[in-house]
């Protein structure tokens, strides 16, 4: 899904941010930075903010959403989202994010800086909040 013109450096196992780096969306794929975030119900939750992916394999594996412009009663911040559980619509610009519940996005933590974002600590936090 990414690419660059320079390789990753060797033994590296961090989570980066797209925005800021080298890496790029990879031609033919979706750019969904900026693109609407929706439930199942087509009520708005966020917007795509970043994504974190894994200068490794190349691979996306979680969208930080800012919460924002939400039409919910959510608290406005940046969350993280495993991107395995998100449904691209690219006619229309939106993901959709099907059997997330208000519970789940208010449980989920603030992504406070993307690196630090990115620690197992964090990822397991946001495993717990996604799987209630």
């Amino acid at each position: 899904m990414m690419h660059t013109a320079n390789s990753a450096p060797s033994g590296s196992s961090n989570l980066a941010p797209l925005k800021g780096s080298d890496y790029q969306v990879k031609d033919g794929q979706p750019d969904i930075l900026g693109w609407n975030v929706k439930n199942e119900s087509g009520a708005g939750i966020g917007t795509i903010d970043d994504l974190l992916f894994d200068p490794q394999s190349n691979a996306v594996r979680y969208l930080i959403i800012d919460l924002s412009s939400s039409e919910l009663t959510l608290e406005p911040k940046k969350v993280m989202i495993p991107i395995g559980i998100a449904q691209l619509h690219q006619a229309e610009d939106e993901v959709i994010l099907p059997n997330l519940h208000l519970d789940q996005y208010h449980a989920l933590p603030p992504t406070k800086t993307k690196r630090s974002a990115a620690t197992p600590k964090y990822r397991s936090e946001i495993s717990s909040a996604v799987q209630r």
